[in-house]
């Protein structure tokens, strides 16, 4: 986690998806800005399945899918 951490803080831009289910959208963000490394993607979801399936879906370097509520990060 300390390295996807050190990601997020040397990107230009952090987009992140609160209650992002599965990934779909942000599996797309990450296709649509793919050659850009300045951006990191921060998916968050309180579901514990849905958070797995999103990280067998999205499949990135600069990519930190958290698995809690908004609230407890």
């Amino acid at each position: 986690m300390k390295q996807n951490l050190r990601k997020i803080r040397l990107a230009e831009k952090v987009i992140v998806e609160l209650g992002m289910g599965d990934g779909q959208v942000l599996q797309k963000l990450v296709e649509e800005y793919s050659g850009d490394g300045t951006v990191a993607y921060v998916g968050i979801e309180k579901d514990k399945i849905l958070a797995q399936q999103a990280r067998m879906r999205v499949k990135s370097q600069n990519v930190m899918i958290i698995n809690s509520m908004f609230e407890q990060i």
